[in-house]
């Protein structure tokens, strides 16, 4: 349901991050994340509520 955003060595070698290997040779960090957003949560939820044979009309109410 999330997503992985692949940052990469971009901001890795701005910031000078660096780590040591298993030889002990200091290397640049490869950097990630991952996060859900809000619409793609709701999305899921309306399908899988669709599949279960809930009414998504009563069942779902967000915040004006």
């Amino acid at each position: 349901m999330g997503h992985i955003f692949q940052l990469g060595r971009k901001y890795a070698e701005a910031l000078g991050l660096q780590v040591l290997d298993d030889n002990g040779k200091l290397v640049t960090v490869t950097m990630g994340s991952y996060g859900v957003g809000v619409s793609h949560a709701q999305n899921v939820l309306r399908s899988g509520a669709v599949k279960v044979g809930w009414d998504t009309s009563r069942s779902f109410r967000w915040a004006a």
